[in-house]
């Protein structure tokens, strides 16, 4: 890599001072084209030393692989951002946040599912039991929507879980891998 670099900078200072690092000389003219003023013609340009840059002995170090490995990287981790949250008996949605962290980027399909508590389905929250959130890839944020169904009778604080099942290989369940929603009530 190294002789690369030497070899490209000579090219290049030899282009600079009229000159190819292989002794092949660049015809510089010695005098513009006469113009059509009366102006006398500038000097000649002086033609500038070559400039040989040694270069360095290359070894198996410095040679690079036939074929880079992409290194599978370590697994990825998905997590909810609290182990609990409130939302009022007058939301429309519970946005209940996601996060995605791995140094690899890559599309992750995490599971998950809704667990009645004093909350109940049909009743406090609505939508499918279950589902599959997915991570574009370099994607690290999702919001998860549960609807909140709007119960005149809930006066006290109702609550269901939201728990991940599983992802996509090669990412693991975080720490908070269950939130608790809380409906709060009138009181």
């Amino acid at each position: 890599m190294l002789a690369a670099v030497a070899t490209a900078l000579g090219l290049l200072l030899g282009i600079l001072i009229g000159r190819f690092n292989a002794n092949v000389e660049v015809t510089v003219p010695a005098a513009p084209p006469p113009r059509l003023e009366a102006a006398p013609p500038p000097p000649p340009i002086a033609a500038a030393p070559q400039v040989v840059m040694p270069s360095p002995a290359v070894t198996e170090a410095m040679t690079p692989p036939a074929e880079a490995e992409v290194p599978a990287g370590p697994p990825g981790i998905v997590f909810f951002d609290a182990p609990g949250m409130a939302v009022s008996k007058r939301a429309v949605v519970a946005a209940i946040p996601m996060r995605h962290l791995s140094r690899v980027k890559r599309a992750v399909n995490v599971n998950w599912r809704l667990v009645a508590g004093t909350a109940l389905p049909g009743r406090d929250y609505g939508g499918p039991e279950s589902g599959v959130e997915s991570f574009v890839e370099g994607n690290s944020f999702r919001i998860l929507y549960v609807p909140i169904l709007a119960n005149p009778g809930g006066l006290r604080d109702r609550q269901f879980t939201v728990e991940l099942t599983g992802t996509s290989s090669s990412t693991e369940l975080g720490p908070t891998s269950s939130v608790v929603v809380t409906i709060l009530g009138d009181s």
